[in-house]
């Protein structure tokens, strides 16, 4: 799964980085799916995507901010 969101955020940035989509738009799309969700777990992953929007391209690596003891090798 985290590699799924991992891939959607940088596909998302590289979108932004280009103006192929308005950050606005996105916020408000994501902000419905999020009230649409039938999890607590589904609303947290679209709130964290729209987090992203906004975290500087030096933080994507670690975008659900998973502490260094469970993140694994890739830290």
């Amino acid at each position: 799964m985290h590699h799924h969101l991992d891939s959607a955020i940088t596909l998302m940035q590289l979108a932004l980085k280009h103006e192929l989509i308005e950050p606005d738009v996105v916020e408000h799309y994501l902000t419905e799916l999020s009230r649409e969700a039938d999890t607590v777990w589904e609303e947290q992953l679209w709130v964290k995507y729209i987090q992203a929007l906004y975290y500087e391209e030096h933080n994507a690596d670690n975008v659900i901010r998973f502490t260094p003891d469970i993140r694994g090798p890739d830290n």
